[in-house]
């Protein structure tokens, strides 16, 4: 047994060894009047015969997603076969590729391509694509092809969400309300539809809020939107809207494109490569010719910051310059741009409903500079913007833009001025509105306007954001706005500042607010305190410290201008497995009225939805308050039931496998029949989709573990893994009387294994019955079939067979 163990090592060494390897002589493998298999597959195919395979592609480092690859035996081991239309996909300009070589159906692209190479690797199923840039297209990074955006299954979805309480006391009561967000997506159609029923005091109110049918317009990069919705907000206030809608949706782009970066220029004296950092992390390296180089398609750690760049000549010689930028959400990436156009009628709770035509468009241009306007026009409403944004590198990034409207007989301007810097770790970012006539109206106070005319306009509004991180002594934030009105004294304030920071695994804030409201006489003024003990890192040693439960003491105060005083104490932290359970106790003191209160809550978090309690009491009386919420799909295979959903979700299908966790969300789990829904998937890119066959049933075998889907936005796209349940066995085969010979390949479906000593061969998800395929050479007496059963009373242990092979 032992020495068919070095066998096997052995064997599989040569398995696994490069084409150009050192060749053993097989007859080293096997004592003296033993045979052995032709291990020539082996030695030149890493393992693996001819066929198609579904196999994650890799090219340039770079996933490609899964799909079926056919592989043919090549002079120095397997090849893929690759389409002309498969090349295309991944970006190859085949323009460049001579014609009579691309009209095979294999492609010898490794032969066409110069420095191109492909590897297969057997143990990951992954096929290792290398080419160079200068056969590619110059697309952006990041890009997932067009043709594998899927739109989704057919089916129906529901979110719900109840939540009641109960109240004892001076003041009794009792409510409920129930949310309901329903959607059916069919073919490229979403329908979204949100109302909510609400049970208080013994009246029931039925409330429908909005619904919207939406898909997205590949061509123009944007998604279109009818029924009830929201503008986008960039430039004009966001309004809700019944009507219809066609904007853009950066998400369609690749990451390098999204968002704002600068466009690096700089001077190679020869082939050199360009490598960009920002915050020492490397986050671009491109290979450029000599002469003037350009990189647009950055994709920054951050939205602002330096980014550090290197050239590096053939000569080993290094040049480089720092670019440092920040960015405001109306900057474009040059080149590059968005817009929005909506047209409906405004949604208000009173007042007038007028029709609105809007529309926005922003354009980057050279020199970091981005050009941005829009218009809105209704019946008696008119207003046109323009404005203008730069990148200024260390001096920040600042927009400024000019807003007309008129209104009836009145007519007014408004100036906006934006600006947002970083550095030394600090990130400041300034607001500053000016309505520079007490005659303008926004859109929606115009509507307003008619109802309620006494309402005061705003003058001046300025909004202050600052964030110092202050490294392993923790961070320092501040907060306020000022704003006045026309026709009004006095002004409205509000300052909030804070210090957070980290000691010995404690957590503390320290924090002040001030408000001051022009419809309240006095301003209110707070100070805070709160602090985090981890007990659960103090009590390591305890048996009830492990990697699934936490426990943290809790304690804070505060104190207002008027003299009211709280100090709080309590513990709180979260038990099972992926802390499915939450829980927090706290006891609350108070110079108030109410005196002394105690609180209690609970939350539970299972695959199927959520529930959670809170029970409250202090001298005025208890409250009960409860909730449970979740999702529910319809789909062709039946219901499932699910965590909330997200606007884009997986549907995740492993028939007959239940509690089955994934990898990257343990508290997402197969259902009883096998179905699980993964929520809030990311649109238009790859979403790695993968049971963790670790927990896996025993007697359960899955071969496609790992699924790369890229949905449509909204969509509900299935993950489906053929599950297998079988058998583990140990086998011994004999062909004529002798043990099959030593290398020897068994194949049952599309799972193989390799003889090992004496004829055993070790099977995986072997099916109660099935027949068996040996070969071990090429001639018709070099290979045989055997047909099996397991016992009846099979355990789902090892089984030990033998069989004699025809």
């Amino acid at each position: 047994m032992e020495r068919g163990c070095y066998r096997l090592t052995a064997l599989l060494i040569m398995a696994s060894a490069e084409v150009n390897a050192v060749r053993f002589d097989p007859a080293f493998l096997i004592e003296e009047g033993q045979s052995v298999a032709d291990l020539s597959q082996l030695d030149e195919q890493s393992g693996l015969l001819p066929g198609t395979y579904l196999m994650e592609w890799r090219m340039n480092e770079r996933s490609a997603g899964l799909r079926e690859t056919q592989l043919l035996p090549g002079e120095q081991g397997l090849l893929p076969c690759l389409s002309a239309a498969s090349l295309e996909e991944l970006g190859v300009n085949l323009a460049h590729l001579p014609a009579e070589g691309l009209a095979d159906a294999c492609v010898p692209f490794t032969e066409l391509i110069a420095g191109a190479s492909t590897e297969v690797d057997s143990e990951r199923l992954r096929l290792i694509l290398s080419i160079p840039q200068a056969a590619l297209h110059n697309r952006a990074r990041g890009t997932v092809p067009e043709a594998r955006w899927q739109r989704g299954i057919n089916a129906g979805m529901l979110n719900y969400s109840l939540h009641g309480s109960q109240r004892w006391g001076e003041a009794s009561s009792r409510q409920q309300l129930m949310t309901l967000q329903s959607g059916i997506n069919l073919g490229e159609w979403r329908w979204r539809d949100y109302s909510t029923l609400r049970l208080a005091q013994g009246e029931t109110r039925w409330r429908h809020l909005s619904s919207q049918f939406q898909r997205d317009i590949v061509v123009l990069r944007s998604q279109l939107q009818l029924g009830d919705l929201a503008t986008t907000g960039e430039l004009f206030d966001s309004l809700s809207l019944r009507g219809v809608q066609l904007s853009s949706d950066n998400s369609m782009l690749p990451d390098s494109l999204r968002g704002f970066a600068p466009v690096i220029r700089g001077v190679a004296r020869g082939p050199a490569r360009v490598e960009v950092r920002q915050q020492g992390a490397l986050i671009r390296e491109s290979q450029v010719p000599p002469g003037a180089f350009v990189i647009d398609d950055l994709y920054p750690l951050s939205s602002r910051g330096t980014l550090d760049v290197e050239i590096i000549e053939q000569d080993g010689s290094r040049s480089g310059f720092s670019v440092p930028f920040s960015s405001l959400p109306v900057l474009q990436r040059e080149g590059r741009g968005h817009y929005s156009l909506s047209a409906g009628r405004l949604r208000l709770v009173s007042g007038d409903r007028p029709w609105l035509l809007q529309n926005t468009v922003a354009w980057g241009l050279p020199w970091q500079l981005t050009a941005y306007g829009g218009s809105q026009l209704a019946e008696e409403y008119q207003s046109l913007a323009a404005g203008l944004g730069v990148n200024g590198g260390r001096w920040g990034a600042m927009s400024l833009d000019l807003t007309h409207a008129r209104h009836q007989q009145a007519s007014g301007e408004a100036w906006r001025w934006r600006y947002a810097r970083y550095f030394s770790q600090t990130q400041l970012q300034l607001s500053a509105y000016r309505y520079a006539t007490s005659g303008y109206r926004t859109f929606s106070e115009a509507a307003q306007s008619k109802n309620r005319p006494d309402t005061v306009q705003r003058k001046q509004r300025v909004d202050l954001s600052l964030t110092q991180t202050l490294g392993s002594y923790g961070s320092l934030w501040i907060n306020g706005s000022w704003q006045n009105y026309w026709q009004q004294s006095g002004s409205e304030r509000s300052l909030q500042l804070g210090y957070s920071g980290v000691w010995r695994g404690m957590t503390f804030n320290l924090s002040y607010s001030h408000n001051q409201l022009l419809r309240y006489r006095s301003s209110d003024r707070v100070i805070g305190f709160n602090l985090i003990v981890p007990l659960d890192r103090w009590l390591s040693k305890n048996r009830y410290a492990n990697r699934s439960h936490t426990l943290n003491a809790t304690a804070g105060s505060s104190v207002d201008n008027h003299g009211n005083a709280q100090f709080w104490s309590g513990i709180s932290g979260s038990a099972g497995e992926g802390h499915a359970l939450s829980y927090r106790l706290q006891q609350r003191l108070s110079n108030q009225s109410a005196g002394s209160s105690s609180y209690a809550s609970a939350a539970w978090r299972s695959r199927a939805g959520n529930l959670d309690g809170a029970i409250v009491s202090n001298a005025r009386g208890q409250q009960l308050s409860w909730g449970l919420s979740g999702g529910v799909v319809l789909h062709p295979q039946g219901v499932t039931f699910t965590q909330p959903l997200g606007e884009t979700n997986i549907l995740v299908s492993a028939p007959g496998v239940a509690n089955l966790p994934l990898e990257q969300n343990g508290s997402v789990k197969t259902d009883w029949r096998g179905y699980a829904v993964v929520p809030w998937a990311s649109p238009y890119r790859w979403n790695r989709v993968a049971p963790n066959l670790r927990q896996l049933e025993e007697g359960y075998e899955i071969e496609e573990a790992v699924q790369w889907l890229a949905p449509k936005r909204g969509a509900l796209v299935r993950a489906h893994f053929d599950v297998k349940r079988g058998y583990r066995v140990l086998m011994t085969l004999r062909y004529r009387g002798n043990a099959l010979p030593f290398g020897a390949l068994v194949a049952i479906g599309n799972r193989q294994s390799i003889v090992g000593d004496e004829g055993e061969v070790w099977l995986t998800g072997l099916p109660a019955t099935g027949e068996l395929q040996a070969r071990w050479g090429k001639g018709a007496g070099q290979q045989c079939r055997l047909r099996y059963r397991l016992p009846d009373d099979a355990a789902s242990g090892i089984q030990r067979l033998q069989g004699e092979c025809q």
